[in-house]
């Protein structure tokens, strides 16, 4: 397993694992009606790569941790924690003293995850478009 960038030949893959993990993730949310993920730009993205198959994914924007997945079998074992530092040290050399990210309050693991990664809930609110809740959370990054 190899954490690195992103290679313009996988961005197509790249969109297919996300959308399968949030057809997985949230299924007991949206039965088998997800909503498409949308057309994001992958090029930016951390993957964790084992041979040639994607089984993490982290892309950050400013001071954001936009997204961070991880295939089901690959959960639990340390991956997301060297992502999520990966991305920090990104938000950290872009020139910010706090990282930001948002995560749906039903999925209690991420939050428990971020919590146990020193990020603190800052508020709970309704999503713009969707009928959900989410959780912003922050971390200071010194």
């Amino acid at each position: 397993m190899e954490i690195r960038r992103i290679r313009p030949d996988e961005l197509r893959a790249a969109h297919a694992f996300v959308q399968a993990v949030v057809n997985e993730t949230y299924a007991h949310v949206w039965g088998e009606k997800v909503p498409a993920i949308s057309k994001t730009d992958w090029s930016p993205s951390w993957v964790a790569a084992d041979g040639a198959d994607i089984i993490a994914l982290l892309l950050t924007e400013g001071e954001w941790v936009e997204d961070l997945w991880i295939a089901k079998p690959h959960r639990g074992h340390g991956l997301g924690g060297k992502l999520l530092a990966v991305g920090e040290e990104e938000i950290r050399a872009r020139g910010f003293a706090r990282a930001k990210l948002r995560v749906v309050a039903t999925n209690t693991a991420a939050a428990a995850f971020y919590r146990r990664h020193g990020w603190s809930a800052l508020r709970q609110y309704p999503h713009e478009r969707l009928p959900i809740e989410m959780i912003d959370f922050e971390k200071p990054l010194t």
